[in-house]
């Protein structure tokens, strides 16, 4: 806690300390005044971190009867540290937040050069990539390979594993199902900032969501990020019915995301664009 006894407002410089020397760019830390830390970072650079708009903030909260929490508390020293350090993006150091964001080819397209460079993202299937963000401070906010580098020390072959674990922990225990329309299910997540698009990455999901829908195969699609609509493949009338309801759900969706359909490929456990090449492997499987 950052508050004494007495109610008062006043930060407990050993908390803020240990709080600072929880970052991974932190060497040592040295309480010089009132409302200033001084701090070396592993890479040498030394320098102060005020106190005063944390105290402010700590104030502020009490007026309307909050407690600040631990994570605001770390992403503060982290986030002047990580200023101090002249890194251009900033990011909390725990990852518990991460989690894989869908992104259709015209986000990408749409981003500049330098930021293709710098935002992490990986193509997925059909017009779909993967993206990895964490909401904070009332947006999205795309990890990027400084950040993954310098606040969080993942390797880039790490970073996919924890951000699916983080959306697993959140979502598969939240699956809700309905049908929207005769022969279409829509499936979604009562998880804030956490897209059902992201559903997409669980292949044991949809291993056993055949038996769960009771078909023999699996036709999706994802027009905007909290929309996947799942059918019977093998059902044309309600495959009929996906395609203009997709249509139209993209056409009026803030930020659509994809038209395609997605079929499952239950051999192989991933998704395809081309239905046909399931018919492929199964030929292959035989032979």
């Amino acid at each position: 806690m950052l508050y004494n006894d007495q109610g008062s407002f006043d930060i407990v410089h050993e908390y803020s300390k240990q709080a600072c020397l929880a970052l991974r760019q932190v060497e040592d830390v040295c309480i010089v005044n009132e409302m200033e830390l001084t701090v070396t970072a592993v890479e040498g650079h030394t320098f102060t971190i005020p106190l005063m708009p944390l105290h402010e903030k700590i104030s502020a909260m009490q007026d309307v009867d909050e407690a600040i929490s631990d994570e605001d508390i770390i992403y503060y020293f982290g986030k002047k540290v990580n200023e101090a350090l002249g890194y251009k993006h900033i990011w909390p150091t725990d990852v518990m937040g991460i989690y894989p964001i869908m992104k259709n080819t015209a986000f990408i397209h749409g981003l500049s050069d330098a930021q293709r460079k710098e935002v992490v993202h990986q193509g997925f299937e059909g017009d779909l990539w993967i993206c990895y963000g964490l909401y904070r401070d009332a947006e999205m906010h795309y990890l990027t390979h400084e950040q993954l580098k310098y606040t969080l020390g993942l390797a880039t072959e790490d970073l996919h594993p924890v951000a699916l674990e983080n959306l697993e922990r959140v979502q598969i225990e939240n699956v809700q199902v309905e049908i929207v329309y005769p022969s279409i299910w829509h499936i979604t997540h009562d998880v804030k900032y956490a897209d059902d698009a992201g559903t997409l990455l669980f292949g044991s999901f949809w291993q056993g969501a055949l038996s769960e829908f009771d078909v023999q195969s699996i036709a999706v699609t994802v027009p905007h990020a909290d929309c996947i609509l799942l059918c019977d493949a093998s059902d044309q009338k309600a495959m009929d019915e996906l395609r203009p309801i997709t249509e139209k759900i993209y056409s009026e969706a803030d930020d659509p995301l994809s038209k395609c359909i997605y079929w499952w490929n239950p051999e192989n456990h991933y998704w395809q664009t081309n239905r046909y090449m399931s018919i492929l492997d199964r030929l292959k499987m035989r032979f």
